[in-house]
């Protein structure tokens, strides 16, 4: 996919790639804010840089992690 996920909640560290929220396929929750946002969603004065790859976030949209 290679999708530019740059200032999204994909690369906060809060963001949780393994706990995707069941009846929407692209939410992922947010464990500072307790909620599931989208991946693409910009991200909030809260960000933190995660330390993870692009091919990371592919994958966990693809149901590969």
């Amino acid at each position: 996919m290679a999708d530019d996920y740059n200032g999204r909640c994909a690369m906060c560290k809060h963001f949780n790639l393994y706990d995707k929220y069941r009846f929407c396929s692209d939410k992922y929750k947010c464990t500072l804010k307790d909620n599931y946002y989208p991946w693409s969603d910009r991200a909030c004065s809260k960000f933190e840089q995660a330390n993870r790859s692009f091919e990371t976030v592919d994958k966990a949209r693809e149901g590969r992690l």
